[in-house]
């Protein structure tokens, strides 16, 4: 297991480990995504008052996705991440707080705020090239392993599924899932959770429910109850 208690604090000086082992326990785990909006902040201590306890905040998630408005600034989203952190923190200490980046996408690191302030460190993947080209990829899961190492982190995926055949993905595709499947399983002493999108939205239906071979597969890997 590994030692959250080397680098994971919060203000009042009691370290992380608890609160991570509490949200992974927990019989609903809350993720909640935030985009951001710039000045006032007094909004985010409004929203840090009203979330469940224990919240995983996923603040601007993907902001290396050209396809986000914040992409184009690293070092204001950084600057935005600290300022929003600190207010929220100042109305609960059970929140935690988890940097996500897109898979493929932009490079992460010009925007990574500084290890005190985030808690996890996720990555959003999904099934738009072969595995091995992901792996190759600088900004891919090879790079998320390194960041969660660098920085003594837990990793997650807050976001992993297939594409369709006609957005660019590969379809009902099992190999892709066995492939994340033994990756979420050889780093499994650092990944914290992973999450399937099982959603059909204007960019795809991601959903196994209309993908047999890899909801299959996915059973196979994952277990009967997944």
């Amino acid at each position: 297991m590994l030692d959250y208690t080397k680098r994971f604090w919060n203000p009042n000086g009691t370290f992380m480990h608890d609160k991570l082992k509490k949200w992974k326990r927990a019989p609903c785990r809350v993720s909640f995504g935030i985009t951001p909006r710039w000045g006032n902040l007094e909004r985010y201590a409004k929203l840090a008052r009203n979330l469940p306890p224990d919240t995983l905040v996923r603040l601007g998630w993907e902001f290396n996705g050209p396809w986000n408005y914040y992409s184009v600034d690293p070092a204001r989203i950084a600057q935005h991440w600290r300022g929003v952190v600190d207010v929220m923190r100042a109305e609960r200490d059970d929140l935690l707080f988890e940097w996500t980046f897109a898979s493929d996408a932009l490079d992460p690191r010009p925007y990574w705020p500084g290890e005190e302030c985030v808690d996890v460190i996720g990555m959003d993947i999904y099934n738009v090239k072969g595995w091995w080209q992901h792996l190759r990829h600088p900004y891919g899961p090879v790079l998320h392993v390194t960041l969660a190492e660098q920085y003594d982190k837990p990793m997650s995926f807050p976001e992993w599924g297939l594409v369709a055949v006609e957005k660019g993905g590969h379809g009902d595709n099992p190999r892709f899932i066995r492939q994340m499947a033994n990756w979420v399983k050889k780093h499994r002493k650092r990944v914290l959770y992973h999450a399937y999108f099982e959603f059909h939205c204007c960019m795809s239906d991601h959903r196994l429910k209309t993908s047999p071979r890899s909801a299959a597969a996915f059973k196979q890997a994952f277990g009967k109850r997944s």
